[in-house]
């Protein structure tokens, strides 16, 4: 945490040292997140990206500080507790997709949607929910207009990274994957595959009763239309809104 000189702001200054850069790739993508992150600064569900630079040992970024950073996190993944309230999950859930689709119309791909990679910042107004922001672009690439495709390596986060990843060009569809499983766990405190004798591809994505039985069909539905095995059949993110 620092202050920022002009605006006397608390933001979160991010380093990437050049000296832990190991390979062509790793700088690639450490130039690449300055880049895009400033890109697609400029909405209200991304953490801003302030200012960026480099001198001879370091990338550093100056970001919005969200005040709630981790609590889903740490509600989710530490206590193992679902986010219970209906509307508010509901509102989290519409905050990721209004993120994803502004990142997806600027022509990038995230690449790392994680529970870890959703960040929460207080409701400016007391009756209004939480804001979720979605964070960290050092995955992220740009892809091709012409046919919406990217040539990826398979990165990410184990648990949260599309079947196709690794097996060729990709598209926007890993993102939505991705939030599929984050969807699932802020509904369930678990993975999909956390459930005995799942895999992705084995089957339809399990519900156990228990976990769902008061929650909306339809979030159910909209889950596994993020979820298909073929890219091609998944939702975007404008439909899933």
């Amino acid at each position: 945490m620092v202050k920022d000189e002009e605006t006397d702001l608390d933001v979160v200054k991010k380093i990437i040292r050049k000296s832990k850069l190991i390979s062509d790739t790793n700088w690639m993508y450490a130039r690449q997140e300055c880049g895009i992150h400033e890109q697609v600064s400029n909405h209200n569900n991304i953490v801003k990206l302030y200012d960026h630079g480099e001198n001879d040992t370091e990338f550093h970024m100056h970001m919005e500080y969200c005040d709630k950073a981790n609590s889903l996190t740490d509600k989710v993944r530490e206590r193992l507790t679902p986010v219970g309230n209906n509307q508010k999950l509901l509102s989290y859930a519409e905050d990721i997709l209004q993120g994803l689709n502004h990142v997806h119309h600027a022509g990038v791909i995230h690449a790392d949607i994680k529970l870890e990679n959703i960040l929460k910042q207080s409701a400016e107004v007391e009756e209004e929910y939480d804001m979720a922001k979605v964070c960290d672009f050092g995955l992220s690439g740009k892809f091709n207009p012409a046919d919406g495709k990217l040539n990826m390596e398979r990165v990410g986060t184990m648990g949260y990274m599309a079947p196709e990843l690794g097996k060729g060009a990709v598209d926007t569809s890993i993102d939505m994957f991705s939030f599929g499983v984050v969807l699932y766990e802020m509904s369930t405190a678990y993975k999909p595959t956390a459930v005995k004798n799942f895999k992705y591809g084995s089957g339809p994505i399990p519900f156990r009763n228990v976990d769902w039985r008061k929650r909306n069909k339809h979030l159910q539905d909209l889950i596994e239309q993020c979820m298909h095995m073929d890219p091609s059949e998944r939702i975007n993110a404008a439909d899933a809104l």
